[in-house]
């Protein structure tokens, strides 16, 4: 009974340092929203099943799954205080990444067999903070990496079956079903699909053993494509098909055309940037140990195409776990990043053209690592348990030269186009940097690779003085910090930002909806930011992204243009609402209802 408990404590330490420092960074946020126009069409099918129209906005961003967020539609039905919700929902999305450490404390003690709680511990809370998306964003890779985790536990029970020659049937269901929920989260969800084909395929090369049931995989993955397919549709349909175009993010396209620009000379070092890029930058943000998983998970694969882990009388079953899960999620990596580099490459390619200095959006490519993110979080909890029960000492040499090599080709072919770049895709990988110079320059990208280098042959020192425990301590209590500091020093900023954008507006509607007889469209015309701002905060609202029609008699618009000629030439009466804001109003009814509460308009 002791040992259960003990086992108990240090699961609910694990839960705590995973989940709180996540909490208590949200309850000093109020405000939405980070990336406007992605968190609004994510939560846009919980406002939809609460009886709200945001159509007409959302369908000018592209598609976000639903099969997260709409779970939150009671919410969006009990009140519609985007304040109170949007706590509630980063609170929920916290504990939803915390969870992932609990599903890696499971993998740890269940199939991997460590048994230092500390350890353990010290590997969950890493791995859980290893991402790109913080839970103050509404955004769908919160519950995607919870599913990916889902994904590995039923994987390493399916290994365990086909080792011990059971049936493999109830959990290749529980599989396919874990996969179906993940598509109806995000499109690109289907890699996960194509990955398990490969780690099947390659799991009966290695093994001679069917790592699912084929004829149930098949069948039952047949049909949820379909079902899956039609409900996706309904819910694009309804949501993102007002503007009648084409639905951006509703299926991967990558055409003949995309591929035929690799085949062009000036295109190939954009193509290298993009791939060693994405790598530098996982590399970068897991303080080197993602150079480990590649070194290390390549040559384990490498040696079971050779069938140098086929079943013999030596055999090692162990490692079967690290088999399988290294080469379900390094396929999910290596495909992410080929499919971006493949569809990214005509913007990056013109952006090496413009030459260095040239601040062109296509660079982001070359460290936009959120899509991929999702599969690194296992990824580290594998490696870093492979360290601890497998000698890998030998592997230094080999993994410092390969670290050198693509640091050096990072500082010489990548950076001379990123250092001048003032995206927030680059400086928000280098959050340590920032602590000191909260502005993009070449000294972000040194003291990164700087930091990279000195954690490097520190954890390495540590391992080979049998330290392997303080060094993973170490490195989650560094992966809080970055996660802490990214929060701190541009989440809070940034989303202040946003909402004084379009604070007066929500403030003026919500202040005199209950005694004004407000329409129930709301008119923002841009195509950006505000439309997404206002469609948020004002909840009950359909926002349309666009000038009311000439024939509109009676209108109010939210807009950031003083005495805007298009809407005084169509008879609008206006007002300034703060230093940004401005009101213009159309009808009689409306203006007098207005006026009657002291406000004065103008011509």
């Amino acid at each position: 009974m002791k040992i259960n408990l003990a086992k108990q404590k240090y699961l609910y330490i694990t839960l705590i340092f995973a989940i709180l420092p996540r909490i208590i960074l949200c309850f000093f946020i109020n405000t939405l929203v980070y990336y406007p126009s992605d968190e609004v069409a994510t939560v846009s099918g919980a406002a939809l099943l609460a009886g709200y129209n945001w159509s007409q906005v959302v369908s000018t961003a592209g598609y976000y799954g639903q099969g997260f967020y709409s779970l939150f539609a009671p919410l969006y039905k009990l009140t519609d205080n985007p304040f109170v919700i949007f706590k509630i929902s980063i609170i929920v999305c916290s504990i939803i990444q915390g969870m992932t450490a609990l599903m890696s404390y499971h993998c740890l003690t269940r199939y991997l067999k460590l048994k230092n709680p500390f350890l353990i511990c010290a590997i969950s809370v890493a791995a859980s903070y290893l991402l790109d998306t913080r839970s103050t964003n509404l955004l769908n890779e919160t519950p995607l990496m919870l599913m990916c985790w889902i994904i590995l536990a039923i994987l390493f029970h399916l290994n365990e079956a086909a080792m011990l020659s059971k049936s493999t049937r109830k959990y290749t269901i529980y599989l396919i079903l874990a996969l179906a929920y993940s598509i109806t989260l995000h499109t690109r969800a289907v890699i996960l699909c194509v990955a398990l084909l490969i780690t099947v395929l390659f799991y009966y090369w290695t093994y001679r053993k069917w790592l699912v049931s084929p004829s149930i995989m098949i069948g039952l993955g047949t049909l949820g494509a379909v079902l899956g397919s039609i409900g996706i549709a309904l819910m694009q349909s309804r949501l993102w098909g007002a503007s009648g175009g084409t639905i951006r993010n509703a299926s991967i396209n990558i055409n003949l055309d995309m591929l035929l620009n690799l085949l062009k000379p000036y295109s190939w070092q954009a193509a290298a940037n993009i791939v060693l890029g994405l790598i530098n930058t996982s590399v970068l943000l897991s303080f080197g140990f993602m150079m480990i998983a590649i070194v290390v998970f390549i040559k384990l694969i490498g040696d079971c195409l050779a069938r140098k882990h086929s079943v013999t009388a030596d055999f090692d079953c162990h490692a079967s776990y690290y088999v399988t899960g290294s080469i379900f999620f390094m396929t999910c990596t290596a495909i992410m990043i080929i499919g971006l580099a493949i569809k990214w490459l005509p913007g990056a390619s013109q952006g090496i053209q413009d030459g260095l200095g040239s601040n062109n959006y296509g660079f982001r490519s070359f460290v936009y690592y959120r899509y991929f993110a999702v599969f690194l979080s296992p990824l580290l909890m594998l490696v870093l348990s492979y360290m601890h029960q497998y000698n890998i000492k030998h592997y230094f040499k080999a993994a410092t030269i390969t670290l050198i090599l693509s640091q050096t080709y990072w500082m010489v072919c990548i950076v001379p186009y990123l250092y001048t770049f003032h995206d927030f895709e680059v400086k928000k990988f280098f959050t340590l940097s920032l602590f000191c110079f909260n502005k993009v320059n070449i000294w972000i990208f040194m003291i990164a690779s700087m930091v990279l280098f000195v954690s490097w042959f520190v954890f390495w020192y540590l391992y080979s003085k049998n330290k392997y425990l303080l060094s993973i301590c170490i490195l989650s209590l560094l992966l809080i910090i970055n996660y802490a500091v990214f929060v701190i020093q541009n989440d809070y900023q940034k989303q202040d930002t946003n909402y004084n954008l379009v604070n007066a507006g929500y403030d003026f509607v919500k202040t005199y909806e209950d005694t004004v007889n407000f329409p129930s469209t709301i008119y923002v015309p841009e195509d950006n930011k505000l439309p997404y701002l206002y469609q948020y905060f004002l909840i009950r609202y359909t926002i349309i992204p666009s000038y009311p029609s000439v024939d509109c008699d009676q209108a109010i618009v939210l807009w950031h243009t003083q005495e805007d000629p298009t809407l005084l030439s169509m008879g609008y009466v206006w007002l300034q609402l703060d230093k940004n804001e401005y009101l213009y109003v159309k009808g009689n009814e409306l203006i007098s209802a207005l006026d009657a509460k002291g406000f004065h308009f103008q011509e």
